[in-house]
């Protein structure tokens, strides 16, 4: 379980270093720093949904809803630090 919390405090930490990279280098474009986070949505439905099908072999159901909860974390991450710089730390300045 203490894997499990370090993966996912690692996986949000990247994110919201990605997060304010892509910020930095598309300063016109602000709906560029959304992409990990939608994609990470994207990625979290996806294995949810195969994971209520049942047709995986062994712990393969249980993989994937490891795997939904860390791109989750990724997700939170990636949409609070992209909402962080386009509403609070612009008002800031």
């Amino acid at each position: 379980m203490d894997r499990l919390l370090i993966i996912i405090v690692i996986v949000f930490l990247v994110f919201s270093l990605l997060t304010y990279l892509l910020h930095r280098l598309f300063k016109k474009a602000r709906v560029v720093k959304y992409l990990p986070a939608i994609l990470c949505l994207i990625i979290t439905i996806v294995n949810i949904v195969i994971a209520r099908s049942g047709t995986g072999e062994g712990f393969g159901d249980l993989a994937r809803i490891i795997i939904a909860m860390i791109t989750f974390a990724g997700f939170i991450s990636g949409m609070l630090s992209a909402l962080w710089f386009d509403y609070i730390a612009s008002k800031s300045r």
